[in-house]
């Protein structure tokens, strides 16, 4: 990404679905790509949630692993305070609802099974 241009949700979205595919090539980053293309509905909400929350950390500064790390153990946050102001309403909103919940909750699984090289792989068209 441009460092002119802040990077959206979106972007985040679908430039680590598409590392996911281009520049990984194990079991846990497998899964999560299909998990993200299977989404619909409140589930893919919750993608999208993510890839806001990411896009949040890294206008904060982080680097794009970073980012992505601390976006990812927010989606299992069980107190509001755990979750960046703005995206508490949304959160709870997802955590309510049955394909929401399970959703934050699968992707949030997925990711506890990455290794570093996985990290780097799936946030390597995020750019630093």
């Amino acid at each position: 990404m441009s460092s002119d241009k802040q990077i959206t949700g979106y972007d985040v979205c679908y430039s680590i679905h598409t590392a996911l595919r281009k520049c990984c090539d194990s079991t846990p980053t497998s899964l999560l790509w299909n998990l993200i293309h299977a989404f619909d509905g409140r589930a893919d909400d919750a993608w999208h949630f993510y890839g806001e929350l990411v896009a949040h950390h890294i206008a904060d500064g982080r680097s794009a692993v970073d980012a992505m790390k601390n976006a990812a153990v927010t989606l299992g946050a069980s107190a509001r305070f755990d979750v960046p102001e703005g995206f508490r309403d949304r959160h709870a909103g997802l955590r309510s609802s049955t394909e929401g919940a399970c959703a934050l909750t699968a992707i949030r699984l997925t990711f506890e099974l990455f290794s570093e090289q996985d990290w780097d792989g799936a946030a390597g068209y995020l750019g630093d």
